[in-house]
């Protein structure tokens, strides 16, 4: 099963580079309060890596 990254949330601008929706955030309250409405609007789930940014997938089908 493929899920591709929908979004990404980071604090950090400099570090994304690519091919999908990127939104900066001020702050890590920020940074989750965006990923969890582009959750909400987009179906999909907010997993955060160890870099600490969040990234948004499509739900996986159950």
């Amino acid at each position: 099963m493929s899920r591709d990254i929908m979004a990404i949330v980071s604090l950090d601008a400099n570090t994304i580079r690519g091919g999908v929706p990127v939104f900066i955030a001020d702050s890590s309250q920020q940074q989750i309060e965006i990923a969890e409405e582009l959750g909400r609007l987009m179906r999909g789930d907010v997993f955060r890596l160890k870099n600490g940014m969040l990234i948004l997938l499509p739900r996986a089908e159950r």
